[in-house]
């Protein structure tokens, strides 16, 4: 059934390009990313090049209801956008430069760096032994079995760092040619700095956020050969980035690499990417999970309220490992949903979310753009990225980037923004709804 599954996938992502460039000008959109980003997660599962657990007959079912789900919800906005009249496709790139002032951004990344070197001198000060920053770089393995049983003060600030790397990549899409070399040290050292989190997800987090603010920027241009010279770049970076952290996981297979075997690094690679499906297939067969109904979903609001005092139990998003037969458990964003409501969960949350990416995706490419517009899009679309490994949406740091996103944007809004922008020489909506791709 795997491989049925891949057929109606890949059929569905042709259609979502094509509804896409109907609605918005692009074959690319939230739809087509998720439904690109779902095949690619069970085209490799069915490889079985690991000797995966066969999947139940239930677990592709769930996987293909949550699939509609998403394309339903998504589609929506789409075929209400594409029933607009007289709408011009919005320029991108021009409409947020007219709308941020570029020395108020500075301004922001500057506090922003500033904020978080404090955070990240408190936990490099509460390391084991406070050793200095280099030689912290070579106890991340121990840093990280600390970790695993309580964070190190301080350890949260990569929720600024984050938000440091991929505004300095913005300042420089936007004026490549006046950026202050300040800037891009500022940034560098933002994403090195978050070697120091132990693990691949933050620096992960930081290289796909300015991916797709490059993506977003060019996407009136956005072709197949463009797309393809990025994705071959994005992997090369991801490759050596994966590469060098791999050796601090303390993982079976990171064990074969270093005893001699040259395989082991890919197949590492191939795990991370695909066991997703099989740790799933083993969390619904599971009959301890019950459902907890919303806990995982307000978990972010449950936090708060223990921070300021106010005593609720939070349940851990960390769950628990399945044998694959390799042990895992990171099992898709259905996960989360599955324990908060059961089976309702990933049958009607994807539609929600999907409503969600396409509603704002229309608003960055039919209206003025400021930058929580364009920024919230990106993080949107980090979300239905990693929906094949987890649940963004209830990870503290997301909701806490938002609000602070939220905040800059109205710091940095010029006073003197157009009244706006149209991308000229585009095709109005109205033709492209009625005459399609020629």
């Amino acid at each position: 059934m795997g491989w049925l599954i891949v057929s109606i996938i890949a059929i569905g992502t042709a259609v979502s390009m094509r509804l896409s460039f109907f609605a918005f000008g692009t074959w690319f959109s939230p739809l087509t990313h998720y439904m690109a980003r779902w095949l690619f997660l069970v085209f490799l599962f069915q490889l079985n090049l690991m000797n995966y657990t066969p999947i139940s007959v239930m677990t592709w079912s769930v996987i293909a209801l949550s699939i509609f789900s998403f394309f339903v919800g998504s589609a929506m906005p789409m075929l209400i956008t594409c029933r607009r009249k007289k709408i011009e496709v919005t320029h991108i790139k021009t409409s947020l430069r007219s709308s941020v002032s570029p020395k108020r951004l500075r301004t922001g990344i500057l506090v922003l760096f500033s904020i978080g070197c404090v955070f990240f001198a408190v936990y490099i000060r509460n390391m084991p032994g406070s050793p200095n920053p280099f030689e912290a770089l070579s106890m991340l393995s121990e840093l990280r079995a600390i970790m695993k049983e309580e964070p190190i003060p301080g350890f949260h600030y990569f929720y600024f760092m984050e938000l440091v790397v991929y505004l300095c990549f913005v300042h420089f899409l936007l004026w490549p040619k006046s950026a202050a070399y300040w800037i891009y040290l500022v940034g560098l050292l933002a994403l090195f700095s978050l070697l120091y989190t132990t693990g691949k997800v933050n620096v992960a987090k930081s290289i796909m956020w300015c991916f797709f603010a490059l993506l977003y920027l060019e996407i009136y241009r956005l072709g197949s050969i463009r797309m393809l010279k990025w994705l071959a770049g994005l992997t090369g970076i991801g490759a050596m980035v994966f590469a060098l952290m791999v050796t601090n996981e303390g993982s079976d297979l990171a064990s074969m690499r270093d005893a001699g075997d040259s395989n082991a690094t890919f197949l590492l690679a191939y795990l991370y990417m695909s066991v997703p499906v099989g740790v799933l297939d083993k969390l619904l067969a599971d009959p301890e999970v019950v459902p907890v109904y919303g806990a995982y979903m307000f978990g972010p609001v449950l936090k708060l309220l223990n921070v300021v005092g106010i005593p609720v139990e939070v349940p851990s998003h960390i769950g628990d490992f399945y044998n694959t037969p390799f042990p895992a458990n990171i099992a898709t964003y259905i996960d989360l949903m599955y324990k908060d409501f059961g089976l309702i969960g990933p049958s009607l949350i994807p539609f929600f979310i999907g409503f969600i990416c396409s509603y704002f995706f229309s608003r960055l490419r039919l209206d003025r753009v400021s930058l929580f517009t364009f920024s919230f899009n990106t993080m949107l679309a980090l979300s239905v990225f990693g929906s094949t490994g987890a649940a963004n949406y209830m990870k503290p740091s997301y909701w806490f980037q938002i609000l602070v996103l939220l905040l800059l944007s109205r710091y940095v809004l010029n006073s003197e923004r157009k009244s706006g922008t149209a991308y000229i020489g585009a095709p109005s909506h109205e033709n492209l709804c009625q005459g399609g791709m020629k």
